[in-house]
């Protein structure tokens, strides 16, 4: 072989690697680009189409529609607890700040609902329903109200007592099982039935924004008990829902808790709670 023609052949093998090479890289990087983000709905998963984008005007309704897993708006739903659809709104930066919302759906499938979200803010919401002769569902979905400020980090204190519109409420774990008790000046007070229930508990997990709903499995009294198992282990917001003389009271709590079986869950079916997770 002369060396012009050993010359053309290392000149041909180099220019097929790197051929190889930069096709190889191609790929990586397109794989990279087509990987869901970490809060995208994996298919087969109901939505929430927020119909005024996400960024709303101070005092704006959210208008939303529910999406089945092939894109089309859900019409039908089962009465759950009184309600078609149950929406809990909160600031994901202060879990504490807690909304439990009935909108209205208006034929076609749009749902509107006021909120008190106050500005400047961002917001998760989560929808709580169960179409019509299917399994319960959580769809969720972030919006802010005018433009966002930085504001200090929320500091979250567990703790068994609370106190909302002049009564204290106490905490007792025992297990799974979360009892809680609601005083007036130091008297027990009659806990009124609420959508169907004897008070309802709401969860969300910081960081993660994990969900869970759970609905009274006792109540007697100025007690009401819940059967509380999160998706995921870590810090927890609990709010409960509470009815005396015809209002309804929220009172907030911060708790550590322990993961399901698995310590993961995704639309959990557990009874008389609706769970919803993700990875840190």
């Amino acid at each position: 072989m002369t060396e012009l023609m050993r010359n053309r052949v290392v000149f041909i093998l180099v220019a097929v690697g790197a051929f190889i090479l930069a096709f190889g890289l191609g790929q990586v990087a397109g794989n990279k680009k087509d990987a869901p983000a970490h809060h995208q709905k994996a298919a087969g998963q109901y939505t929430v189409k927020l119909l005024d984008g996400d960024v709303l005007k101070a005092k704006q309704p959210l208008r939303f529609e529910v999406l089945d897993p092939k894109g089309k708006p859900v019409t039908d739903f089962d009465t759950v607890h009184e309600k078609k659809l149950h929406l809990i709104v909160v600031d994901r930066d202060d879990l504490t700040s807690y909304e439990h919302l009935h909108p209205t759906m208006a034929a076609g499938g749009t749902w509107t609902v006021a909120t008190s979200a106050p500005g400047h803010r961002t917001y998760r919401a989560y929808a709580d329903f169960t179409p019509a002769g299917g399994e319960p569902q959580v769809a969720e979905a972030d919006f802010a109200v005018g433009r966002t400020i930085n504001l200090p980090a929320t500091v979250y204190r567990p703790g068994d007592t609370a106190s909302v519109d002049g009564y204290d409420v106490a905490l007792e774990a025992d297990g799974a099982t979360y009892t809680f008790a609601v005083t007036k000046a130091g008297k027990p007070v009659d806990l009124e039935e609420y959508l169907g229930a004897g008070g309802h508990l709401v969860g969300i997990r910081t960081r993660s924004l994990d969900y869970l709903h759970a609905h009274a499995s006792a109540a007697e009294g100025n007690t009401v008990a819940f059967h509380v198992e999160a998706p995921n282990a870590g810090t927890w917001v609990l709010h409960l829902d509470f009815q005396v003389d015809g209002k309804v009271h929220d009172a907030t709590f911060v708790q550590e808790l322990e993961g399901a079986a698995g310590g993961m869950g995704e639309h959990m079916d557990m009874g008389d709670m609706e769970g919803h997770g993700h990875d840190d």
